[in-house]
Order: C-alpha cells, then structure tokens, then sequence
C-alpha cells in the first residue's frame, strides 16, 4: 500500500471551511472511482493552520496513476485560496486500526 500526503500551510478559517467541503463533495468522490484507491483522511490543526490529507492506494502503480486527477484538483485548489500544497509519496510499511475503533 502507498499513501499520499497533501499538506497545506496557512490555512484561514475560511479556507478550511471550503477546503473541507472541497475534500468531501469534489475530491472524495473522484478518488472512489479511481482504481486502486484504499482510504482517505483529512485532519486539519486550527493553532498551527495547518491541513493535511493522506489518501491510501493499493500499491505505487495505482498511487502514480491517480496523480493527475489529483493534480488537477490541486490546482484548482490553489487558483481558489492562492495556497499551494506540498505533495509526498510514501510506502505504507505497517498499519493497524483496532476493531471497533471509530470512524468519521
């Protein structure tokens, strides 16, 4: 499994809140769709301004496959807020999620 972690700085108030509904209602749905993909999270740090998002994908094939649909919504993302993200690509090397643990 390969993750990609989207990571934006300085992100007002205001630019959380369309950045949030932008993850779930444009993004999200894209990315099901997309072959390979395995997961998603967004977390986000009001003190710092700082979000972040790590989508998971079935392996590095499927990872570098999905790069130019997220490019694009990057881009869009950047022409709205003027905030460009930094983009990194990593190999999941352990995993564990309890059962029972809670999901939002």
């Amino acid at each position: 499994m390969h993750a990609r972690a989207v990571r934006y700085e300085n992100v007002s108030e205001d630019d959380w809140s369309i950045g949030r509904a932008w993850f779930k209602e444009d993004y999200l749905p894209v990315a099901l769709e997309t072959d390979g993909f395995a997961g998603a999270y967004l977390l986000h740090d009001d003190e710092r301004m700082c979000t972040m998002s790590i989508t998971l994908w079935r392996d590095e094939q499927t990872a570098a496959a999905s790069g130019a649909a997220v490019q694009q919504h990057l881009d869009a993302w950047e022409e709205m807020t003027g905030i460009k993200a930094t983009v990194e690509t990593y190999e999941v090397v352990f995993s564990e999620t309890p059962s029972g643990a809670r999901q939002t």
